[in-house]
């Protein structure tokens, strides 16, 4: 008896010890899940010192050769422009450039107004293309930065290419920065100086669309039909989009594509009246869907004055004297 009742006292403790084995496992396994599927916190990268217009281009790529995206930031607005390499990894983008380049030009060449990234060489290693004004007729010109698939970033050199070199200038655009099987974004802000970094911080969470507000200086005497200019937004997820006005009442006089997010000038008689020699704001409201979460952010159209030498002021702008 008292053998059976230390073998079932042991048979006991053998069962909450496996239970509380087990149990420590599962945590184990949790906590290990949790690390092994941790995102990177949404960041904002902040202008450099000196760095002008920060965020007016950006492009993607792996140009230092460890299979992560990077991603580069063009910044026209200093005397000669700069560029700025951002490196990706597991924790999503450094937080600080690993490689950058200025150009010391008095006039302005705008590097960084226009970056795209690719092999144009043919040597399996990308190349940064952009866009320099040297002054020369004609320009400006295109130009490729080789790269070196290394982390000491493209070499120095500016190498012409030929002028039939797309370089495009984009300011917000998708990519897996953290090699995660799920799409990241970036949205440049050149008017503050930064670049929006959104990260789809889990796959089993959608994430609401992402766009900047946008301002658009409007002409009175503009046609009807004029293109004002396009909305650029992206989802984390990758699912189409749809962009509608929440306020039309005072922006009659703009369309708003629902699938593409461009905006049309369709009735120029509605437009607003500045004073004369002034300018006036109006704010539109924009709301982005992706079907489940939406963003509502704004577009402000500055509707300009048009002053002649001579004429009649009778609205938005002057009409000449005779034949009224």
């Amino acid at each position: 008896m008292v053998k059976d009742k230390m073998y079932r006292g042991n048979a006991q403790r053998g069962f909450f010890g496996m239970v509380i084995s087990r149990n420590v496992l599962a945590l184990s396994l949790i906590f290990a899940s949790s690390v092994a599927f941790a995102f990177p916190e949404n960041v904002t990268l902040t202008a450099p010192s000196g760095a002008g217009e920060f965020g007016y281009a950006l492009a993607q790529g792996d140009l230092n050769g460890d299979t992560f995206p990077d991603l580069v930031v063009g910044a026209p607005g200093n005397p000669g422009g700069s560029l700025y390499l951002y490196a990706g990894g597991e924790g999503g983008l450094s937080t600080s450039p690993f490689w950058s380049m200025t150009l010391d030009s008095s006039t302005g060449s705008g590097l960084g107004a226009a970056i795209s990234v690719a092999d144009v060489n043919g040597d399996d290693f990308l190349d940064i293309l952009v866009l320099v004004d040297s002054g020369a007729p004609g320009g400006p010109f295109p130009f490729a930065l080789f790269g070196t698939g290394t982390a000491e970033g493209p070499g120095k050199i500016l190498n012409s290419r030929p002028a039939s070199t797309v370089v495009a200038s984009v300011r917000s655009l998708t990519a897996d920065f953290d090699s995660d099987d799920f799409d990241d974004g970036a949205v440049g802000d050149p008017d503050a100086g930064t670049v929006a970094v959104r990260y789809t911080d889990n796959p089993f969470v959608n994430d609401p669309p992402v766009w900047q507000g946008m301002e658009i200086s409007v002409s009175p005497e503009a046609s009807a039909g004029t293109a004002l200019g396009t909305i650029e937004a992206f989802d984390p997820e990758g699912e189409p989009l749809t962009f509608t006005k929440t306020d039309g009442s005072l922006t009659g006089f703009v369309s708003l594509n629902s699938t593409t997010g461009e905006l049309t000038l369709v009735a120029p008689s509605l437009l607003p009246v500045p004073d004369e020699g002034e300018s006036l704001e109006v704010i539109m409201p924009v709301l982005v869907s992706d079907g489940e979460k939406n963003s509502i952010n704004e577009v402000t159209f500055e509707i300009l004055h048009r002053k002649t030498d001579e004429g009649i002021f009778v609205g938005p702008c002057f009409l000449g004297t005779l034949g009224l």
